[in-house]
């Protein structure tokens, strides 16, 4: 896969000239990226960061979703294509780990703009204990809303990308995320053995009967 990148982002493309040439692999080859370097007639040094990870697959099945509209679009030299994503409720549950794994305000951030939007919260709850047992990492609800409130959050930093017009009210956002996601504090007897096992992960039979039950959930709402 890493060779097939590269491949790709050192032509041409409509007119835009890629680089990538400098770009690191963990040793575990679970994931690589760097940086690729593209040029055209008004920008010689435009670059992005590309990252790749393979270090789990997602629990639930992958979607292809047609990109939302945006004022673009007329000007692109190519048709339009879907692209293969997450279901929304696994994407929430990344964002519950990460907001449990560091500190982070757009973690935060994302949970509060995820929470004006409806979920199935057992649901969500599940995927959450399952992706950190998978990161051999126990989660405490307790710890997690701990840390929403005391965390050492850089508002500042979330102000550069959002819209001027948005106002950032640090107080609301973390009652917001606190209400919204107080499911997760109600852990299931299964969901407690898990996290019991997520830091030595031995007992798969375990963490596959919680996936079985998060797919069942996702199929059927049982």
């Amino acid at each position: 896969m890493l060779t097939e990148i590269v491949d790709v982002f050192n032509l041409e493309h409509c007119g835009i000239t890629f680089t990538f040439e400098e770009y690191y692999k963990t040793d575990d080859d679970s994931s690589f990226g760097g940086d690729v370097l593209y040029r055209h007639a008004w920008n010689d040094a435009g670059h992005f960061r590309l990252q790749v990870s393979l270090r789990e697959r997602p629990t639930l099945p992958v979607v292809s979703k047609a990109m939302k509209h945006q004022a673009y679009f007329r000007h692109l030299e190519f048709e339009l294509f879907d692209v293969r994503a997450l279901e929304p409720i696994e994407m929430i549950a990344e964002k519950v780990r990460a907001a449990f794994q560091r500190v982070k305000v757009r973690d935060l951030y994302d949970l509060h703009r995820f929470a004006a939007t409806p979920f199935d919260g057992e649901l969500l709850r599940r995927l959450a204990v399952l992706k950190l047992w998978q990161a051999r990492d126990p989660f405490d609800p307790g710890v997690f809303f701990e840390k929403l409130r005391g965390g050492d959050y850089d508002w500042a930093d979330i102000e550069r990308p959002i819209r001027a017009s948005e106002r950032i009210e640090p107080a609301q956002i973390i009652l917001t995320v606190e209400s919204r996601f107080d499911v997760l504090r109600q852990l299931t007897e299964l969901e407690q053995q898990v996290i019991a096992d997520a830091k030595s992960g031995w007992n798969e039979p375990l963490a596959e009967r919680l996936r079985a039950e998060i797919r069942r959930r996702f199929l059927h709402g049982e």
